[in-house]
């Protein structure tokens, strides 16, 4: 098992934050990126205080999970990949998925974390 968590600040256009179909149609193109397989369609949910809120959506891959929060007040979003495997070319110091996300979204990292190779059963 291996979760990745990253997160930052995302400049300019905000329409990954607000338009929930241009981040539907995203979220299969960033799993393609990063050669991962989704299993049936992004769930989204907004919240939050900004009309339509800011959405949060899960996308269940054959490798595990991905799960994006925006937080629109802060230009920010997270993301966390928990994979049932390692993630292929991730590191201490970054990889290939790391490096599709940040270019996607022309992210200014303000944190990452990598847990690799682990399994949950030694962690209780």
């Amino acid at each position: 098992m291996a979760i990745l968590v990253l997160g930052g600040v995302v400049p300019g256009d905000q329409g990954i934050f607000l338009d929930h179909d241009v981040l539907r149609a995203w979220v299969p193109e960033l799993c393609r990126l990063i050669d991962m397989h989704p299993v049936g369609e992004p769930i989204l949910q907004p919240y939050g205080s900004w009309g339509e809120g800011s959405p949060s959506i899960v996308q269940f891959l054959e490798e595990s999970a991905l799960l994006i929060h925006t937080y629109f007040e802060r230009r920010y979003a997270e993301f966390v990949l928990h994979s049932c495997n390692p993630i292929p070319g991730e590191g201490p110091e970054g990889g290939p998925v790391t490096e599709a996300i940040v270019a996607q979204l022309a992210l200014d990292v303000r944190e990452r974390h990598y847990l690799g190779s682990f399994n949950w059963r030694e962690l209780s």
